[in-house]
């Protein structure tokens, strides 16, 4: 037989849902046969993604947005922070100190261990002091879009360096033939102001539909 597409999924919710394009007429039927056959309760469904979003409709219960997401970037003039840090990408020696500001953005040491290794973690740094970090991890190995994320060291907020850190990551991205993009919690205006301030813009969301 041959593949025509894939279904994602996490106990019971679908994650990620995708048809080669001759089959997404029949994206609706596809997707209730497995919600019928999994016994799949949600779905998590990213808003441009639109034959996915159209079958999600059909079967829904209830829908919230969970989430915002940024995929496209405009130009915006250059970030200036109070400080600028020295910037370098993480070894392994430096797990421990990243470690020690992290505030449950990795799910395990392991993770963070695998990200240093595939060197897709910046740190800033001033003097010996770690004012943050910057992650960008690729969404799908071998396609080109490149999720981003930061952290500052609590001591040093207020600063303008979480700004400085994201025009960091996303021209990175850039410079390496990759496209930046970013997401947030529905509630977490803080980050969503920081995106919106270099530049991304809030043009899409992450719904959580409560299936048949």
């Amino acid at each position: 037989a041959e593949a025509v597409g894939h279904l994602l999924t996490v106990e019971d919710t679908a994650v990620e849902f995708h048809l080669d394009r001759a089959w997404r007429t029949h994206a609706d039927a596809l997707f209730a046969q497995a919600v019928d056959d999994l016994g799949l309760r949600k779905a998590l469904c990213k808003s441009f993604d639109l034959a996915w979003l159209s079958a999600c409709l059909a079967l829904q219960r209830t829908a919230k947005v969970v989430g915002i997401l940024f995929r496209e970037q405009r130009p915006v003039p250059r970030i200036v922070p109070d400080f600028e840090p020295a910037i370098r990408l993480a070894q392994p020696a430096d797990t421990d100190a990243v470690a020690a500001i992290d505030e449950h953005l990795f799910d395990s040491p392991e993770e963070l261990q695998q990200i240093v290794r595939e060197q897709h973690l910046f740190l800033f740094e001033r003097g010996s002091d770690l004012l943050g970090f910057g992650l960008f991890l690729p969404v799908i190995e071998g396609r080109p879009d490149h999720d981003i994320g930061m952290l500052v060291n609590a001591r040093f907020r207020g600063h303008g360096l979480g700004k400085f850190i994201l025009q960091h990551l996303a021209e990175h991205c850039r410079s390496q033939g990759l496209r930046p993009v970013a997401g947030c919690e529905a509630g977490n205006l803080a980050s969503r102001r920081s995106l919106e301030a270099v530049g991304f813009v809030a043009d899409h969301r992450l719904v959580e539909f409560l299936l048949r």
